[in-house]
């Protein structure tokens, strides 16, 4: 089945009788859409009875009532797409894309340092003729055929009834209200209406690791890693000179102990955004006292440290943004080096770190074939993608793979975000925007179509 690019107008309303909506014959012989009778007409999550009309001039606007119009949340002018299924019988616009966030800023709606990323996925959307808006779980609990949502129009955010939505990108940056009874309430109601919602949830390190490590395919990249406890700690001490203590739930570099053995007892760093803090133990049930005060056994874990690439005498790890393509298939949308600030052992943006391009990194590191070594890296970024969907039932679209690597070449799995950064202070240059916008733009919006094109099956 395939679909046309329209711009829907408002016309005065032409009958009493069912609501009408005129198409441009030509089009009309295209999609093959029967007129002068009853049709179907499938708009968001609503289904309603029209009549279609043929019209004499070229393709690319169709006219629809305008009472019938506000009653479905159509904006005058709108850019859609439309299709007929000869299957069904069903006459098809849409798609409607939201973007979801917890709650609506106060000060600078809808969601502060994330607006110019929105602004963005909206201009592009509709460029497409996708409907996009944000909006928050309360609109959304509502499941009402209309909604409020946020829009972006003419260098200014407004907020305007919007159609309820096919396609829900989650955008919620707080583990908390992702844990919420309105949050588990929303994905029971957006099942039951068939609405794709994608990147559902937060990742959790120790679920993660415990999943991946069941699939021997994934043990030469996953380092040995245990819940904090007294004899987990013992335990990985007696094997590793360098182990981690990172929180399950952690993020940024936030939160990271590195605890190294030293011929006079065991010294611990941590880092923090002026610096790193020190501290020097002679025996270990002293090192155990001191963490556990920090950290907690359920929310932390005890890592393998691993001996990463160094470049210019600075920690590397690379990042990989991952997404799902117009083919609903998982490829990588950009690829960088984060070089780690000179002293320290967290490579994080947030945390001072810089991007510098993969291969000129690799090079520099000794790598003979860095091209071959960054395609192996992407090859582990996509096995693991593909292996966080086979053990989650929830729905992605996008995941950022951190991956490391040692002098050998041996690559390892450090962390997997589904909530890979769109702010500009955190992730600056990893894509160039330009007048064409960013790559991560463009495929999300390949994903959204890919999504589209399965409700219309």
């Amino acid at each position: 089945m395939t679909d046309s690019k329209v711009i829907i107008s408002h016309t005065p309303d032409s009958s009493h009788g069912l609501p009408m909506i005129n198409i441009p014959a030509a089009l009309i012989k295209k999609l093959r859409i029967p007129y002068d009778y009853p049709l179907q007409l499938q708009f968001s999550t609503g289904h309603n009875q029209v009549l279609c009309r043929p019209l004499p001039y070229k393709l690319g606007h169709v006219q629809v009532d305008e009472k019938f119009a506000k009653h479905l949340g159509i904006p005058d002018q709108c850019q859609l797409q439309i299709s007929y299924s000869p299957i069904t019988a069903k006459l098809k616009l849409g798609p409607v894309l939201a973007i979801l966030v917890s709650k609506i800023s106060k000060s600078h709606p809808p969601y502060f340092k994330l607006n110019p990323f929105f602004e963005e996925v909206i201009l592009y959307a509709r460029n497409r003729h996708i409907l996009p808006y944000v909006t928050s779980i309360d609109q959304l609990l509502k499941g009402t055929d209309k909604i409020m949502g946020w829009v972006f129009s003419k260098g200014s955010w407004t907020e305007e009834v919007v159609p309820y939505p096919q396609i829900i990108y989650n955008r919620i940056g707080s583990r908390k209200v992702e844990n919420s009874h309105a949050y588990r309430d929303l994905k029971e109601l957006l099942e039951k209406k068939k609405v794709h919602l994608f990147n559902q949830t937060f990742l959790d390190k120790w679920e993660v690791y415990d999943k991946l490590s069941e699939d021997r395919a994934f043990s030469p990249y996953l380092p040995q890693t245990k819940l904090f406890g007294a004899n987990p700690l013992r335990m990985m001490l007696s094997q590793y000179s360098t182990v981690y203590v990172k929180p399950i739930h952690g993020s940024l570099g936030n939160g990271i102990y590195k605890i190294s053995k030293h011929r006079d007892g065991y010294i611990t760093q941590y880092s923090t955004r002026n610096g790193q803090i020190h501290k020097q133990f002679a025996h270990q049930n002293q090192l155990y006292s001191y963490l556990s005060k920090r950290v907690s056994t359920k929310k932390h874990i005890i890592q393998e440290g691993i001996p990463l690439l160094q470049f210019q005498e600075r920690t590397v790890d690379f990042r990989a943004l991952m997404q799902k393509n117009k083919l609903g298939k998982w490829s990588v949308t950009s690829m960088v080096a984060r070089v780690g600030p000179l002293n320290r052992f967290v490579s994080n943006i947030a945390r001072g770190g810089e991007i510098v391009k993969v291969n000129s990194v690799l090079s520099a590191c000794g790598f003979k074939e860095p091209k071959i070594m960054r395609q192996q890296l992407i090859h582990v970024a996509k096995k693991t993608c593909e292996g966080i969907e086979n053990s989650y039932k929830d729905q992605f679209g996008e995941l950022g793979v951190d991956l490391g690597l040692d002098k050998q070449g041996r690559i390892y799995l450090l962390e997997i975000n589904s909530k890979p950064s769109k702010t500009e202070d955190t992730i600056p240059s990893i894509e160039t925007k330009g007048s064409k916008g960013r790559p991560s733009v463009h495929r999300l919006l390949d994903y959204t179509q890919f999504l589209s094109n399965q409700l219309l099956k």
